[in-house]
């Protein structure tokens, strides 16, 4: 069987198996090396491959379920961490945190911490990222999936979040994982314990998660409110109507305030107007029609003063801050900014090519 019929049935092979390809002669890897220099084939990962049209058919998640899978048969003792194992384990993230690369567990040798930056143009980099622990914690930070792939649990996962990302991303995670049932408060901060400098993230988060919170979005907007100053809103607040026992109307954001002013924020986002899940049928006309009529209701109903933002005007900041003022949410401090934490040898990250 010639090179190009072998690389054929790897591709087919791994299209089954929902992973990528990969190659074990050296003439193999000429002849892949051959077809992604013409195009045929893309290598979203070192030494892995598939074709382009596969690779961009596929979310963020599968990219990284793919690619793991293909990572653990070469190298069944792999265990994944950080990013990689918050979407191992079904947790909602803003999906540049997995931009710098595939994360695994090394060793700790005392390894200093290393800058990350994302240098690639693809969903996430080509190089494997390592998280350093003591080898005899392992066990104790590892759990086996059905397939056999390794990752840290999710204990461990959640403190790795803290240090790792900024307030918002690893907020959008948390309330996820509490979401879901995942959260357990004690062992985090038992866990939390074993890292030096984790401990400030760690209780920070655990003072502000809120499974209430309906997807990543909504937490990471309520993060940067948070970080800006603003009080915690509270989550899906029901409004009732008050004129008969049927009907209610559920709230992003609320903020009540001592003089009974009553001030609701809603996040608007293209996913309520293309997700079939969510638009259940209607068109945009009818979805706009429905926000309206959604308002007069509110209003109706004892709200004060109704704003809406979108993901643009959170990322930006300062439209957000605009309308939140605008609309009479009080400012209780200054803004703290983005956290930053130095992380001690404990948690120590090293970029390698595989």
């Amino acid at each position: 069987m010639g090179c190009d019929a072998r690389i054929q049935r790897m591709l087919e092979t791994s299209r089954r198996e929902r992973r990528l390809a990969y190659t074990e002669t050296e003439a193999d890897r000429m002849a892949v090396s051959r077809r992604l220099a013409r195009g045929e084939l893309t290598s979203p990962y070192r030494s892995l491959f598939t074709s382009p049209a596969i690779w961009s058919s596929l979310t963020v998640t599968e990219q990284i379920e793919w690619t793991t899978r293909a990572i653990a048969l070469r190298r069944p003792e792999t265990v994944f961490a950080g990013p990689t194992a918050v979407a191992l384990h079904h947790l909602e993230y803003q999906f540049d945190i997995q931009r710098p690369g595939i994360f695994t567990l090394v060793p700790d040798h005392g390894t200093p911490l290393a800058h990350l930056h994302d240098a690639d143009a693809t969903p996430f980099g080509r190089r494997q990222v390592r998280i350093a622990i003591p080898k005899e914690r392992w066990s104790d930070v590892t759990v086996t999936a059905r397939d056999g792939r390794h990752a840290t649990t999710v204990t461990r996962t959640l403190v790795d979040a803290a240090v790792l990302e900024p307030f918002p991303n690893a907020l959008a995670i948390w309330d996820s994982a509490e979401r879901a049932g995942k959260l357990d408060r004690s062992a985090v901060l038992r866990e939390a314990q074993q890292v030096r400098a984790a401990m400030p993230a760690v209780e920070q988060l655990l003072r502000y998660v809120d499974g209430r919170s309906m997807n990543g979005g909504e937490s990471f907007t309520r993060a940067v409110m948070i970080e800006e100053g603003f009080p915690p809103p509270t989550l899906q607040r029901r409004f009732p109507n008050a004129s008969c026992t049927r009907g209610y109307r559920d709230v992003d954001f609320c903020w009540e305030l001592p003089n009974g002013v009553i001030i609701v924020g809603e996040l608007d986002g293209a996913v309520k107007l293309t997700d079939p899940t969510m638009t259940r049928g209607r068109s945009t006309e009818e979805i706009s029609h429905d926000v309206v009529e959604r308002e007069r209701q509110l209003y109706g109903w004892g709200v004060t003063t109704i704003f809406r933002l979108t993901m643009k005007e959170v990322f930006e900041r300062q439209p957000m801050i605009a309308k939140m003022l605008a609309a009479g949410v009080p400012r209780l401090s200054a803004p703290v900014g983005s956290r930053l934490l130095v992380v001690d040898t404990e948690l120590a990250l090293l970029r390698n090519e595989m």
